[in-house]
């Protein structure tokens, strides 16, 4: 029987027809289970997939779990840094407040006008990240505060005595938070 008799015959198929008992014994076994044995190679591919993806997925948590690891310790080692300038930043804020005081005693005087300061506001807006939440909104009306005070002496004070009045205000209520500071600190110190 040629391949063009016999329609979609298979090689093996076609050998055992034409060769009849000249054919192992092992490709008649192929051929009378060539739907089984190819559904048992297929089965362990697909078992042998899973395994590999498995193993690629705990290879990628355990990752996580170092980035997730470092990453704590990374912001642990930024508080603790943050904390240990809290105090130069607090004792920097003071000289400040005093400075502002003392211009606003003789405003005429405008090298009495103290530097703004700018390096311990960014400490304390730093430290807010690594402190509880009660300290850190009280940091963030202190900065809020300043910002307000020091926008506010810096305009012209043209306006007579009350205006220095409202500045020595703002510059005491400024130091108001010296108090909020103070606790904050016990609080950004444990």
């Amino acid at each position: 029987m040629s391949a063009a008799n016999g329609g979609n015959q298979s090689a093996v198929s076609y050998l055992i027809n034409e060769c009849g008992e000249n054919v192992s014994a092992a490709a008649c076994f192929i051929h009378d289970w060539q739907t089984l044995i190819a559904g048992l190679l297929a089965l362990v591919a697909a078992i042998f997939t899973v395994l590999m993806i498995r193993r690629q997925i705990n290879l990628q948590k355990s990752q996580i779990e170092e980035d997730r690891k470092r990453f704590s310790d990374n912001q642990r080692r930024k508080g603790l840094v943050a904390r240990v300038h809290m105090p130069d930043a607090l004792s920097e804020l003071c000289t400040y407040s005093e400075g502002c005081l003392n211009f606003l005693r003789d405003p005429e005087n405008v090298e009495n006008l103290p530097t703004a300061p700018d390096g311990a506001i960014n400490t304390i807006k730093t430290a807010i990240e690594f402190v509880d939440p009660k300290p850190a909104e009280g940091l963030f009306d202190l900065v809020k505060h300043y910002q307000i005070h020091n926008a506010r002496l810096s305009k012209d004070l043209d306006d007579g005595p009350h205006e220095i009045t409202d500045r020595m205000y703002d510059t005491i209520y400024l130091r108001g938070f010296w108090r909020v500071l103070s606790k904050c600190g016990q609080a950004v110190r444990g």
